[in-house]
């Protein structure tokens, strides 16, 4: 058996297809697994440092350019599709799944035209360019929030979540806990592309946060793109046990620290705070696709799991007012971090690859 998973670009969309990759051989351990993908995406470092094969297509954006953009766009398009044919000739996949971007579209299309099953997965609540087409023509939508029902055919829909690679999901679920009573912890992070809001802010609200009932520890992921050690020397100066990191591998580690998560609202970052059941303040980024991270972030709060800053509104004295309410509300916190759990789907990429080996008759 031979699956293909096409797509990529973001984080967004390559994480859950690693996840995929490992449920498909979890399940599967004679299957093969290939990915396709662009070389300007994150796949092209981050799939073969998984261990997983990936072909390179070229296929350029389309939505949001100007015209001559858009009409190169199309004419890579047209030649990826016709790249993604040869490739899949070679390769022989018995099932494809796209997860949304470019290279998605090209070999969805590819894989349709030749008799390939083709079921895709979207991360957000509202679905991005790509996976609005293939929708049409996929056999199954596998879906992470509700609302992207909105977008496809009901017969063909399947809510499973957003798939959490196994290293992470370990990290993520392990029993113990690193907590402590005798300090409020807050983990912020924003990611390299939408972090400097997120780091004035909260570097804005610490002389509002002196009074609380415990002493404040803060760790904080400020991005590749910010001066690590300027932010760490703001907190010292205000006397403010904490922990400055650009990138942080072990996750899991802090967020089972946390009494409180500052975050943007990706769905991966959705997916991840679920699993461990931490209550959460979501500052979407604005400047995503279709403001899909405020919808992902609305879907949250209307269940009680978390509370929402528009990054318009954000600066040091509303974060600062809502991360006291939280600290200092042990029974609001432990209620968020329930409804929380409720939200986790430990199992999405498993599903996945079960629901798509139905297909197979597998």
């Amino acid at each position: 058996m031979h699956v293909i998973i096409a797509g990529g670009g973001t984080g967004g969309h390559v994480y859950p297809a690693i996840a995929i990759a490992e449920a498909v051989k979890m399940q599967f351990p004679e299957a093969k697994v290939t990915f396709i993908g662009t070389s300007r995406g994150l796949e092209v470092t981050a799939v073969p440092k998984a261990g997983w094969p990936l072909a390179l297509i070229n296929v350029r954006p389309i939505k949001g350019r100007s015209l001559v953009q858009r009409f190169m766009g199309g004419l890579t398009m047209v030649s990826g599709v016709a790249k993604a044919r040869i490739l899949l000739k070679r390769l022989k996949p018995d099932l494809v799944i796209g997860v949304g971007g470019y290279a998605s579209a090209a070999a969805g299309v590819a894989a349709v035209s030749m008799g390939v099953p083709l079921v895709i997965h979207e991360q957000n609540s509202i679905p991005g360019l790509t996976n609005r087409l293939l929708g049409r023509i996929a056999k199954k939508v596998f879906i992470t929030f509700p609302q992207a029902a909105n977008y496809f055919s009901p017969s063909k829909v399947v809510p499973v979540g957003n798939p959490v690679r196994q290293q992470v999901l370990a990290d993520i679920m392990k029993t113990t806990s690193d907590s402590t009573s005798s300090e409020f912890v807050v983990f912020v992070f924003g990611g390299s592309q939408g972090a400097r809001s997120l780091n004035q802010a909260m570097l804005a609200a610490l002389p509002y946060l002196k009074t609380l009932s415990r002493p404040l520890r803060v760790v904080h992921q400020v991005g590749s793109q910010a001066d690590e050690k300027a932010i760490a020397n703001v907190y010292r100066q205000a006397g403010v046990n904490a922990e400055v990191h650009q990138f942080i591998h072990d996750m899991g580690h802090y967020y089972r620290q946390a009494d409180v998560v500052v975050a943007r609202s990706g769905a991966g970052t959705l997916a991840e705070l679920a699993l461990v059941g931490k209550p959460a303040i979501l500052v979407p980024y604005p400047f995503a696709s279709d403001n899909h991270q405020e919808a992902n972030a609305q879907a949250y709060v209307s269940e009680g799991a978390a509370r929402l800053i528009p990054d318009q509104e954000l600066d040091g004295p509303r974060l600062a007012g809502e991360l006291k309410g939280l600290l200092e509300d042990h029974l609001s916190r432990k209620a968020m971090g329930t409804c929380m759990k409720q939200m986790a789907t430990p199992n999405a990429a498993v599903d996945i690859v079960n629901e798509g080996m139905r297909l197979l008759n597998v």
